[in-house]
């Protein structure tokens, strides 16, 4: 039992040490999306508490809005959206995290899914702020597929088929023809206003917007039931439109809601002049 211990110790040692004085990958990769968004969640709180990086804008949101790129900005801007999941978890972190940021944009499409407690719960755990050993991207097996992703190109957004593509947009476009539950939403609602408030209380200035997804898509029953729902819920705050954001291109879409290659770069484009002032101020100082 005792050698055990000592050989379990030497290791942890070894292990730590190897992770803060060997090579690291250029881009943390996981196993899984529910470990992607672990890691999302773990390394903004992470921040906070270290202060390594001072995030003054935050996105939140669903994989919609996972996909934009704010590699550019990243000491002033954070995107905390996860995928197959909704803005209302990553505004629950925001609002009992200890630092604020200037500015949060909160994306819309996706409001029907509630708060996941466990991946909060997981995120700012106790073991991950004992020692980097226990940080989700330095399990052995994900600092493995974080290493071979960094020599090998990566394909998991590539185009797809067009038939492909065009059937996955039929199959939105029919189930898009339903609303959302109204208990469902209106419970929903009632939580982002309640998060809203809590962290306007702190100085806090609250934007929200609407993804652009495809063209087809914009104007079913479901996406003009949860544009009334957030316009009537919060009539004293900017809302930044679809048409906006999609401004100097025909949105495609991967598969009508996830936007391709091209698409990100027009809307990421686009969304910067809405924070630009902050992180031009932010870099000043």
């Amino acid at each position: 039992m005792r050698n055990s211990l000592l050989i379990a110790a030497v290791l942890f040692l070894a292990y730590s040490l190897f992770l803060a004085y060997g090579p690291k990958p250029a881009q943390a990769k996981m196993q899984s999306q529910w470990q992607e968004n672990r890691y999302a969640l773990e390394k903004y709180l992470r921040d906070i508490k270290t202060g390594a990086t001072k995030h003054q804008v935050v996105y939140v949101g669903s994989s919609l809005t996972t996909r934009l790129d704010f590699a550019d900005e990243s000491g002033c801007v954070y995107n905390l959206s996860f995928n197959g999941d909704s803005a209302l978890t990553g505004l629950s972190a925001i609002a009992n995290s200890a630092a604020k940021p200037r500015l949060v944009f909160i994306e819309i499409n996706v409001p029907e899914r509630g708060i996941n407690r466990e991946l909060i719960a997981k995120a700012s755990g106790f073991l991950p702020q004992l020692s980097t050993v226990f940080h989700i991207e330095n399990m052995p097996v994900n600092l493995v597929i974080s290493f071979l992703h960094s020599v090998k190109k990566d394909k998991s957004h590539e185009a797809a088929n067009e038939s492909v593509r065009l059937n996955a947009i039929a199959v939105q476009a029919k189930g898009r023809q339903g609303t959302l539950p109204p208990d469902i939403l209106n419970n929903n609602m009632a939580e982002f206003s309640r998060l809203v408030k809590e962290i306007e209380a702190s100085g806090t200035k609250v934007v929200f917007f609407e993804m652009p997804i495809y063209r087809d898509l914009e104007y079913t029953p479901r996406a003009v039931q949860i544009r009334n729902a957030f316009q009537s819920n919060f009539p004293g705050n900017q809302l930044i439109s679809f048409a906006e954001l999609a401004r100097g291109r025909s949105i495609q879409t991967v598969d009508g809601l996830h936007l391709s290659d091209d698409d990100v770069k027009v809307v990421t484009s686009n969304m910067r002049v809405h924070f630009k002032d902050i992180c031009t101020a932010s870099s000043a100082n």
